[in-house]
């Protein structure tokens, strides 16, 4: 299945980056969330393929406030995730 949007947290780490490669190259548009913008998802993984549907924002999902903040930036861009992959960066450590 192909073109649903897909919604990653810690898509930079390594976990991450597999997981963000995997649906890209599937045909899905992927939702990187990061907790800053010191890293982003492009700038961590291989440069972009024609066609891919990266798109990175940057909020602290555990501060308070955080999640309401990436609804509404989410909302603010007409984005709505079909599928969450939560606190991929964390997986294994």
């Amino acid at each position: 299945m192909s073109g649903r949007t897909i919604l990653i947290t810690g898509g930079t780490g390594a976990i991450g980056k597999l997981l963000v490669a995997h649906f890209l190259g599937g045909g899905d548009t992927v939702v990187s969330v990061q907790r800053s913008v010191r890293e982003t998802t492009a700038q961590s993984r291989s440069p972009s393929q024609p066609g891919d549907h990266l798109i990175d924002m940057s909020v602290d999902l555990a501060a308070a406030g955080g999640v309401q903040q990436l609804l509404r930036d989410l909302d603010g861009v007409g984005i709505r995730p079909d599928c969450l992959v939560n606190g991929a960066r964390s997986v294994g450590t």
